[in-house]
């Protein structure tokens, strides 16, 4: 139905009013052409001031820990709070002071190009920093590139960063963001001068900026179109230009379940020899976050990762990660999933990660990253994948 009241009329919105009667809004999240149940939203209430309005949602368990995120411009969000959740059923209530003509609400902490754009203006005076293109999207958007080596540089190796495959997976690109900071600002996370950094931040930009929740968008999604024939155009063009390059690394950030996904980020393990490099690196990043954890941030202290073999995780199945190692022979090959919001904790009580929280990961990443490389030994990985190869 149409509301008065409600709306997601803006980028990344999401939702379908179902019901408004007395302080009661009855709503569900819009899945589109997902395929299969999935629980992003995201809406902007307006003209309820001084009233206690009880949402609740129609169609599964989609509100978080902490309630839903909120902001009062649509770009900064913070949490409500898990007293603001309903007692009985999916939803949460909220008093809107006498004030507060507009509100939004999401499931998760939003990022969209808005906020890439924004980030961008802060480090475009670098001369390290380039702003390309990757391909013009289906919708006629301009999918950024974003390029960061040394001026004048003969870059012979690619570190490639990858996000949003799955347009609603937004908590993962300030993750991505702090790591591509540190890498510009901190010595201890800088590449060396033969190494480039190449950034694909939105390869679902329709699906994000039009609010789609993107996972299991059918005929496939984004993450399952590295075929011979793929669908997208950031697909076919990411392909081509890593088929131009020699990339590294390769660090593809994604989000998993609203629920149940815990505090630590992971990563889907690959066939080996590259699985031993993603254990190489977890070493690392163990290591770097004895001495750089955040107080109630994210955090990784043991080896969590999805096994190679597993049911979304075959050799067979057509995702990024697998054409980084199957074709571009890629050594370290990272899906890294990254909280939703965390789950409870007494380091942080009463409110999931917030967006300096992944920004911290972020930068812990790239740190563990640098040293990653200055170790990795290029002659011992090929002898090893010539190894597996010939079995």
């Amino acid at each position: 139905m149409k509301s008065k009241h409600i709306s997601c009329a803006y980028p990344g919105g999401n939702i379908i009013v179902i019901s408004e009667q007395d302080d009661v809004i009855e709503l569900r999240q819009d899945m589109r052409d997902t395929d299969r149940w999935w629980f992003y939203w995201n809406f902007r209430a307006e003209g309820l001031q001084g009233r206690e309005i009880t949402f609740r949602f129609c169609d599964g368990d989609v509100v978080g820990y902490y309630g839903p995120a909120i902001s009062h411009d649509g770009y900064h969000w913070s949490w409500l709070g898990p007293d603001s959740k309903l007692a009985e059923g999916y939803g949460f209530r909220y008093q809107f002071a006498p004030e507060e003509t507009c509100v939004y609400f999401c499931c998760t902490l939003p990022y969209q190009l808005a906020h890439f754009q924004a980030f961008y203006q802060t480090i475009a005076a670098n001369p390290a920093v380039q702003l390309d293109t990757l391909c013009v999207s289906e919708h006629g958007q301009i999918q950024p590139l974003l390029r960061i080596a040394r001026p004048g540089a003969k870059c012979e190796q690619t570190i490639l960063f990858t996000a949003r495959h799955h347009a609603c997976e937004s908590p993962a690109s300030y993750l991505m963001e702090g790591a591509i900071r540190a890498i510009l600002e901190d010595p201890d996370c800088h590449l060396p001068d033969s190494c480039e950094l190449l950034v694909a931040p939105f390869m679902d930009l329709d699906g994000a900026e039009e609010g789609d929740q993107g996972k299991s968008r059918a005929p496939h999604d984004h993450n399952r179109d590295y075929t011979d024939a793929p669908l997208y155009n950031s697909v076919a063009s990411l392909m081509k230009l890593c088929r131009s390059r020699k990339i590294i690394a390769a660090v593809d950030f994604h989000d998993p379940l609203l629920y149940r996904s815990g505090d630590h980020l992971y990563y889907v393990q690959k066939q080996e020899p590259f699985a031993s490099q993603q254990e190489v690196f977890a070493n690392l990043l163990i290591d770097t976050m004895k001495d750089h954890t955040r107080p109630g941030g994210l955090k990784y202290d043991t080896h969590r990762f999805n096994s190679f073999g597993s049911r979304v995780n075959t050799a067979e199945m057509p995702t990024a990660s697998r054409f980084f190692t199957t074709v571009c022979r890629v050594p370290l090959t990272l899906t890294l999933e990254v909280p939703y919001m965390g789950e409870p904790d007494a380091e942080r009580p009463g409110r999931g990660f917030l967006a300096d929280d992944y920004r911290h990961m972020g930068s812990c990443i790239a740190r563990t990253l640098n040293t990653w490389h200055r170790q990795f030994d290029s002659n011992a990985f090929a002898a090893a994948l010539a190894a597996c190869d010939s079995q």
